[in-house]
């Protein structure tokens, strides 16, 4: 053979080697990319099974759609057994659920240097789905460098990266992003292992003796946290993000010939019925207060209040010095046995407000200020409810208000209870407000709220069928409401010289965010 042929050998030989080689090395990458896609669905056995929802939703049939299922689908699982044993249906009943979990067998490999981080993929990381991306924190690089943060100042060893999918959809979507992600974390100081497609119950029990744990988002991410054995103690300074909910349109009121004076009240809709309320009944139980000052950026203030606290709420919003309007507060006498069965199911056994016949009307009175505000098309409210102590001074209370209405927060709970203070969240994004994630958030004696969303919150309360409270939280987080408190409480209930009128909470649990 001549030597221009051994060249053109050669060269053939050469470009063939090329070629194997770059498809070797992009079979072992598409081969390790799909071997992770394929092991995070959960498996046939477990699609559609939904434990979160259903312990953050079962106790409104029909809901959206119905849990109830799980009792057939998935016998002897944490669900099923929840649904059984949960009679009465109580909603997000944690001493029963913390039950169940204590009776599951299973063993602890965690040390107290390991970090659970659960990473919310699945049919969320589809193009179609990218309302929800929130939930996996994709593209949010504050809330990732945060966690990074965590890890080194903690001196975390070992990360584990939980997930799954319970439907068979984007998972090489969802196998990419947890690669991206891990390699972002990584560093030659901590081992960061892949927990993926466990049983969704396996997964509860893992995480249940977890001492740090973090998660991106959902339902099932909120039970992982709840129900861990030894959490730690500090805060987590690590913010979620949630996208503005948009605006919605004002129905109009009904014209007072609709209904004439509450005839046909029988076969009204529920929502229909409580905007004819505000009209014929209790709109003219609002008095000003004359001419006064103004909050910053707050079109108007509401104080709900009973007779017997009429002294103590004016002395208070006289140490305010703002205009206000006062609510004549809503009673048991001013509803009929009709308007009660309508509006709620405060009649029906089964009911977790079963004849607590003061929760409607506490709803209603800040469903009135609600109306009353679309009617006067104003933009910003604050609703104050009559056992409210200042504890804030006013300039600081007007630059926060300031900043709240700048921003895409739409709801600032100026006073609250019962809210996670061990939940992720940034210090230092706004100079006043903190922006909450875990929007399991109560007690609404001090709240400053943007009407754009109240059209949608009351078509939502009605039927009534939980507290007050709860149906705003409800609200809040199935709709991704952008909610904030202040670093510190400003507003708290007097209950010591104040009782409680309607069987409220005793106990008063807030956060100082430092």
């Amino acid at each position: 053979m001549n030597k221009r042929n051994l060249t053109k050998v050669a060269s053939l030989l050469a470009l063939l080697i090329l070629i194997i080689t770059s498809l070797y090395l992009t079979s072992t990458s598409t081969f390790a990319e799909t071997s992770l896609a394929s092991q995070l669905y959960n498996g046939d056995e477990w699609n559609n099974y939904r434990l979160g929802d259903v312990y953050d939703k079962y106790d409104i049939i029909p809901y959206e759609w119905d849990v109830r299922y799980h009792t057939e689908k998935f016998p002897n699982t944490i669900a099923s057994e929840y649904i059984k044993r949960n009679v009465p249906i109580i909603k997000r009943n944690k001493k029963l659920m913390l039950e169940i979990i204590k009776e599951q067998k299973y063993p602890n490999i965690l040390t107290p240097d390991d970090l659970v981080l659960h990473i919310r993929t699945g049919d969320i990381m589809c193009e179609y789905n990218k309302k929800h991306e929130d939930w996996s924190r994709k593209n949010d690089d504050i809330w990732w460098n945060n966690v990074k943060n965590y890890i080194n100042e903690n001196n975390i060893k070992q990360v584990y990266i939980l997930s799954g999918a319970h439907l068979k959809q984007c998972l090489d979507e969802s196998a990419e992003y947890l690669e991206n992600r891990k390699n972002f974390l990584q560093n030659d100081k901590i081992k960061i292992k892949y927990r993926v497609g466990k049983p969704p119950d396996d997964d509860v029990l893992f995480s249940s003796n977890a001492t740090h744990f973090i998660s991106t988002g959902g339902q099932y991410g909120m039970l992982l946290n709840e129900f861990r054995k030894s959490p730690v103690s500090s805060n987590l300074n690590i913010t979620p993000e949630v996208k503005v909910v948009s605006e919605v349109k004002v129905v109009p009121l009904l014209s007072k010939s609709s209904f004439g004076q509450m005839d046909g009240v029988d076969q009204m809709k529920p929502v229909d019925l409580v905007y004819s309320l505000y009209k014929i009944k209790f709109k003219k139980r609002f008095i000003t207060n004359g001419n006064k000052g103004k909050l910053n950026t707050v079109d108007m203030v509401y104080c709900i209040t009973m007779p017997q606290r009429k002294q103590y709420i004016t002395e208070r919003m006289n140490e305010l010095d703002v205009n206000c309007k006062y609510l004549d507060a809503v009673k048991p006498t001013d509803l009929t046995d009709n308007e009660y069965n309508i509006l709620s199911n405060i009649n029906q056994q089964n009911s977790n407000i079963y004849h607590k016949f003061t929760r409607l009307p506490v709803l209603l009175s800040f469903v009135m200020c609600f109306i009353d505000a679309l009617t006067n098309n104003y933009n910003n409210i604050i609703i104050f409810e009559d056992d409210i102590t200042i504890d804030i001074n006013k300039r600081i209370l007007n630059e926060s208000l300031g900043e709240f209405n700048k921003s895409s927060m739409e709801i600032f709970f100026m006073g609250y209870c019962y809210l996670d203070c061990n939940q992720i969240y940034n210090i230092n994004r706004y100079n006043y407000l903190i922006e909450i994630g875990d929007r399991n958030i109560l007690c609404c004696h001090a709240i400053c709220i943007k009407t754009r969303i109240l059209t949608q919150l009351i078509n939502y309360c009605f039927p009534m069928k939980q507290n007050s409270d709860e149906l705003f939280r409800n609200f809040f987080m199935q709709q991704n409401i952008n909610v904030c408190v202040p670093k510190i409480p400003y507003f708290s209930q007097n209950r010591i010289f104040v009782e409680s009128l309607n069987e409220s909470y005793d106990e008063l649990k807030t956060c100082s965010f430092n």
